[in-house]
């Protein structure tokens, strides 16, 4: 969808799905073929790679109907060709609307908006795909303190960490900011980072210490 709205503009695609949707069909299908191809000649280029993202927003524009009729099956025919590969998918629309059907789409990892509450994420596709956030990246990432960045980060573990498949990181919002996941928000203090990184090294040991216990 966003390739796609680079060459239509985002408000006639949106329009496009209801209006002519067999157009925006042909259109996502050639752009689906173009991401491939592009990603795999990267693919190609790296030695030994482990992964593909893709980084899709304007999907959590669009409601549930018009997400599984006309845009699922070019995502998950995406996910699909790289399978073997771990396969994030980054979204930070909020889209509270698509967390059951995204789950078909054939991704390994979601990496979703700080404004949506990542206990609610976890219960919906926890136990089926990983998690990636989701400490807001402008707000507490580049203006916050490392404390401010440890507090946000112990609630996202809180929340998200057990069961495991959680991954911690900036999680961005739109052109504001950026993640670990697409690029780490201009001006961010080197200290935040590492209080990021901190948290999640001690969620790692208390981890360990409770299976020892538990042991």
């Amino acid at each position: 969808m966003t390739v796609a709205s680079w060459l239509t503009g985002v408000t006639p695609l949106l329009m496009g799905l209801v209006s002519d949707p067999d157009s925006v069909s042909r259109i996502l299908d050639a752009m689906t073929t173009t991401i491939i191809r592009w990603l795999q000649a990267q693919l190609d280029a790296v030695r030994q790679p482990e992964g593909i993202m893709l980084l899709d927003d304007i999907v959590g524009m669009i409601s549930g109907n018009h997400y599984e009729q006309l845009v699922q099956p070019h995502l998950r025919r995406i996910f699909d060709e790289f399978d073997g590969l771990i396969r994030i998918y980054h979204n930070d629309t909020p889209c509270p609307h698509l967390l059951e059907s995204l789950t078909q789409a054939n991704f390994d990892v979601f990496n979703f908006s700080h404004e949506m509450d990542i206990a609610r994420v976890k219960a919906q596709m926890g136990h089926r795909v990983a998690l990636m956030g989701n400490v807001p990246p402008l707000d507490v990432g580049v203006r916050g303190t490392p404390a401010d960045v440890a507090r946000w980060a112990r609630e996202c573990l809180d929340k998200g960490a057990p069961g495991g498949g959680m991954i911690l990181s900036f999680q961005c919002k739109g052109k504001r900011g950026g993640s670990f996941g697409g690029g780490v928000s201009p001006g961010t203090p080197p200290e935040n980072i590492d209080a990021l990184v901190e948290a999640a090294a001690a969620q790692n040991r208390q981890s360990k210490t409770s299976h020892a216990l538990q042991s």
